[in-house]
């Protein structure tokens, strides 16, 4: 595998790897520097882009407030978007690093002033970080923002928890949170609602060193490598290959210094992305493989036997756990079907071995 390499383009394995090392660890501490900034950040839930940090659905169940989940957004008379909560609303924020307290500063209108039921008086809101208590605060049937100082917390991910209650002195159970139904304007709305969330905001709370999240670096550190893996040992291509993987590297070291808090969704965007340009990139070397593999496979009765023995485990185990059940009559369907499928493939594996051969040249 080595003299191929060092064959094909002159670039010895040991120079390639000792580069790329460089590479990966002058990324690891721009990374661990830029955990070390302050965090200022702030969320707007009007349904742009507030999906990767809390949960929503239309479902009017208990178990969608048990989980905190908010509602599709909405907009008010003014035109500001917003979410309604219900009874629990539940945020999380990964990878912000670990050891570091944060100033905690939510935007929230409470209960309307035309709600049916007279009786009820705005409800509290318990805070809890990470499960940890921090605050409670009462809002008003006005846009207010209230503040609360999030301890330091060993964790990477902050959760934050906004539970309503009647009663300032327990964190209510999620099986008894408080809500309420309906208004003067719209009578009709039985959703059992919380409170308009219109965002949050974190803002660093001191100093002291900033644990980076291990997750953050491992991921940013395999997406600099598979870039880098575009060039193999070709001494044509480093420079262009080795400079888009150290301009990846800065540019996730930036984004965690000005906005840590979209490292995370970008990342699981960005892998799949650099993943794909690579099976691409080496196209060539692997449909060969591919190729060879096939000729061998065509070639072996066992292979043959392997895959019949494939199919039928893949038969039972999923048609049957629905067959025990009286023979469901759905599941006899997909088992035939599946059954037809392996019957085909194994009759005509001629012709799927030319089909495939046709695909492979076209590609090439």
């Amino acid at each position: 595998m080595r003299q191929w390499w060092v064959g094909r383009a002159g670039w010895s394995m040991r120079t390639w790897l000792g580069t790329v090392g460089a590479l990966a660890v002058a990324t690891l501490l721009l990374l661990a520097l830029a955990y070390q900034f302050p965090l200022r950040a702030g969320l707007s839930t009007d349904g742009l882009g507030d999906q990767p940090f809390l949960g929503t659905t239309e479902a009017l169940d208990s178990s969608a407030t048990e989980l905190g989940l908010l509602y599709p957004d909405e907009m008010d008379a003014t035109g500001r978007r917003f979410r309604w909560t219900r009874g629990r609303a539940l945020l999380a924020f990964p990878a912000l690093g670990g050891g570091q307290g944060y100033r905690l500063t939510v935007t929230t209108e409470g209960w309307p002033a035309d709600v049916l039921r007279r009786d009820l008086a705005q409800p509290l809101v318990h805070v809890l970080a990470n499960g940890v208590p921090v605050g409670v605060f009462t809002p008003t049937s006005a846009i207010a923002d209230y503040s609360l100082d999030l301890p330091a917390d060993p964790q990477s991910t902050l959760t934050v928890d906004l539970r309503l209650a009647d009663s300032p002195a327990l964190t209510p159970p999620l099986t008894q949170t408080t809500a309420f139904n309906g208004t003067t304007l719209y009578p009709n709305d039985n959703r059992p609602l919380g409170l308009r969330l219109y965002g949050v905001a974190l803002e660093s709370a001191g100093g002291g060193f900033t644990m980076p999240d291990l997750a953050t670096l491992a991921q940013a550190l395999l997406a600099v490598v598979l870039v880098c893996l575009g060039v193999g040992p070709q001494r044509r291509r480093l420079g262009g290959w080795l400079a888009a993987g150290g301009l990846l590297g800065v540019g996730l070291a930036l984004l965690v210094g000005l906005n840590r808090l979209w490292i995370a969704p970008i990342l699981g965007l960005l892998l799949p992305l650099v993943g794909l340009l690579l099976l691409w990139r080496w196209r060539g070397p692997l449909l060969r493989w591919l190729a060879d593999w096939q000729r061998r496979a065509v070639s072996s009765g066992a292979f043959s036997l392997g895959l019949a023995g494939a199919a039928l485990l893949l038969l039972l185990l999923t048609a049957g756990p629905a067959l025990v059940r009286a023979f469901d009559p759905g599941a006899i369907i997909v088992a035939s079907l599946l059954g037809s499928l392996l019957l085909l493939v194994l009759l005509r594996w001629d012709d799927l071995n030319r089909t495939l051969d046709r695909l492979n040249r076209r590609l090439r």
